[in-house]
């Protein structure tokens, strides 16, 4: 069986505790200001980052089978991942334009493959 609540145990509030451990002091300001700043340098640092990570690199056809999906001539240079996922064009079938590095043509992560 359960235990019954203990009904004379005494509930002490945060100022309770505060009050008797000495209060809120300098350290403890430093403390919460140094966990502060370093969150919120945490939080930048990646929203920052999603610049770079998610950039698009040009990319165009190098095949007719491409040209023929996409309608395109071959001098196209396209921006749109969104063709180039969705249809069905193979790693053959086209090539990054320009020594542009991003993430997804340094490490072959077009389409999530």
């Amino acid at each position: 069986p359960a235990k019954p609540i203990n009904s004379d145990r005494q509930v002490m509030k945060i100022d309770e505790i505060l009050r008797r451990s000495g209060g809120f002091a300098r350290y403890q300001v430093v403390l919460v200001i140094c966990l502060g700043i370093g969150g919120a340098l945490y939080v930048s640092v990646q929203n920052l980052s999603m610049t770079f990570v998610e950039a698009t690199a040009p990319w165009r056809c190098v095949s007719k089978r491409c040209l023929d999906i996409t309608k395109a001539d071959n001098t196209s240079v396209h921006y749109d991942m969104t063709t180039l996922c969705q249809s069905d064009l193979r790693a053959g079938d086209w090539e990054w334009v320009n020594a542009n590095h991003t993430a997804l043509s340094d490490f072959g992560q077009a389409c999530g493959t």
